[in-house]
């Protein structure tokens, strides 16, 4: 990113926040009342098919608290493979755009997917700016998922991934901290 892109970058961010587009909290957060009281759910899935299979592993090993729905957003590419999980509520296919990490990105093109929901959840590894920001715009309460340069900027809490064979325990990490699993 040239400078000309960071500075453009960052002035996105600070009008996101400043028109309260994306959470961001200055003062410490109660994270057992923001949680305890959530029950709406959207995850943000993977585009890596091994990374999918892990996350529809974990939760087709869950059960559902009453009254928690899952919604998920994931790529054209695995509707397919997203057809037989019947524990997801709503199935939103990410936008077609030419590159997932241009900016800024139009509030129009995620129009489609709800509101808000209490928790959301970005579980892609990689630098996934598409991702971050619907996680963040679509968050009422919290938004979580793994650190990186552009996710610090748009997520509420992050998880610090060290290499790609601990995406296991960080993804059973995330689902604790937002109590999707005990």
């Amino acid at each position: 990113m040239n400078c000309f892109q960071q500075i453009k970058y960052k002035i996105w961010i600070f009008l996101l926040t400043k028109r309260n587009i994306i959470l961001n909290y200055n003062k410490p957060v109660n994270w057992n009342t923001k949680i305890n009281t959530s029950n709406k759910f959207l995850i943000c899935m993977p585009s890596n098919r091994a990374e999918i299979d892990i996350v529809n592993q974990f939760l087709n090993n869950i059960i559902l608290k009453q009254n928690q729905t899952i919604d998920i957003i994931f790529a054209d590419k695995f509707q397919e493979n997203f057809k037989q999980f019947n524990y997801y509520n709503k199935k939103y296919l990410y936008p077609k755009v030419k590159n997932i990490n241009h900016f800024p990105i139009k509030k129009a093109i995620i129009s489609n997917i709800d509101n808000k929901y209490d928790v959301t959840i970005d579980l892609n590894m990689g630098i996934n700016i598409l991702s971050n920001y619907i996680a963040a715009t679509k968050a009422k309460k919290i938004s979580v998922g793994f650190n990186n340069k552009f996710s610090k900027d748009f997520l509420t809490t992050t998880v610090m991934l060290n290499n790609q064979s601990e995406y296991s325990n960080s993804i059973k990490t995330i689902f604790k901290l937002v109590e999707i699993i005990n």
